[in-house]
């Protein structure tokens, strides 16, 4: 029985204060009193959708799941409280007695159909990044995680002699080679094309099946007078 091992890379999503998240996103377009530009506001929406975030603001981390920002900040959003209409600024002043710094800043809203001000509002470690890279990024990435594959084999060996994982599997009389296992192989030589009378060469070979070595006539145009 083989094992196959191979180093993958992925990206997560940066963890701590969403407003430092929201500003790594907007940039520019973003305000210093926090309010976003519509463009950003649809690129934020698209790139944090149902990360798991939280406050601490309750001496607890209470968690929700991301939607959206929506255009409606603190002082326009108002709800019954006590028997009196208030607004999401006042409401955090009165029972949690924080005063919000942000109040022309957009509200977030959660997919528990709840609103909360972005200042108080954390993003979880350790989330995987679900949206789609930006050219910029994925170049980013690729230069970052390309190695060589000295590089790999290296590093898959010290993961294997390093896991806990395949230790445990002592237990059930399994263990694990540290070896690779040598494949013999052929390395086919570049094909080259006859195009014209002349030759092109430092081609590569696609997966598939071979084809049959032929020459392509094309059909003549012509039209009758």
């Amino acid at each position: 029985m083989l094992l196959e091992i191979d180093q993958c890379a992925t990206t997560f999503v940066t963890p701590g204060p969403l407003l430092t998240i929201l500003q790594n996103i907007a940039g520019r377009n973003m305000s210093p009193d926090m309010v976003i530009g519509e463009r950003s506001m649809l690129d934020i929406n698209q790139q944090l959708h149902n990360v798991k975030v939280f406050t601490k603001y309750q001496g607890y981390e209470h968690k929700y799941t991301f939607k959206r920002l929506v255009n409606k900040t603190v002082d326009q959003i108002r709800f019954e409280h006590e028997g009196k209409t208030v607004s999401m600024l006042q409401y955090y002043l009165d029972v949690y007695k924080i005063k919000l710094r942000y109040p022309k800043a957009p509200v977030a809203e959660m997919t528990k159909k709840c609103f909360i001000p972005i200042e108080l509002l954390f993003v979880g470690a350790n989330q995987r990044y679900n949206s789609q890279l930006s050219p910029y990024q994925l170049s980013q990435m690729i230069r970052t995680t390309a190695s060589t594959p000295r590089d790999r084999q290296r590093g898959t060996l010290d993961f294997i002699r390093s896991n806990t994982q395949f230790r445990l599997l002592k237990e059930l009389d399994i263990d694990i080679d540290r070896r690779i296992v040598d494949v013999n192989a052929y390395q086919l030589a570049s094909p080259s094309v006859d195009i014209g009378g002349r030759t092109v060469s430092g081609s590569s070979w696609r997966n598939g099946p071979f084809v049959q070595k032929m020459p392509i006539v094309a059909p003549r145009c012509g039209a009758d007078a």
